[in-house]
């Protein structure tokens, strides 16, 4: 798992966010990968409350998953856009210059995951890969 954390202000924070969205649609499309960015929760919440933070967090857009198609019509998350709100700056108690508590987001990317989504839905036959693929430095040469 690769992980980027913007921390700051709310407003720009989102906006950051948004456009790390766009460009991985637009990394999806120029890849030719079948999947899609999607609102999400996570899985992991064991505690009384658990069915209100899913709520929540589906409610709210604070988690954005990316997600492939897998050849059995299953599907395999590999990366995600979490917007954590101020949690972390309360937690920590970090203000920013602009007033008031610490927001912060995280774009992550399971990057086995991707090789995986990529290669069941490509295969291993570089000649068959996307152009961005078969012309990129790497791959020069095989």
């Amino acid at each position: 798992m690769r992980e980027v954390v913007f921390l700051g202000a709310r407003v720009p924070l989102l906006e950051a966010r948004e456009r790390s969205i766009e460009m991985m649609g637009a990394f999806l499309h120029e890849h030719r990968l079948a999947g899609e960015v999607r609102t999400a929760s996570d899985p992991f919440f064991v505690a009384p409350d658990a069915v209100s933070k899913t709520y929540f967090q589906l409610s709210s857009d604070s988690k954005f998953e990316v997600s492939l198609l897998l050849p059995d019509g299953g599907r395999t998350a590999v990366g995600s856009h979490n917007y954590h709100s101020d949690f972390f700056g309360r937690a920590f108690h970090t203000d920013v210059e602009s007033g008031g508590p610490m927001h912060s987001v995280c774009v992550a990317f399971g990057l086995e995951r991707w090789v995986y989504a990529f290669v069941m839905q490509h295969g291993t036959d570089i000649a068959k890969w996307p152009d961005v693929m078969r012309k990129a430095p790497e791959f020069q040469g095989l």
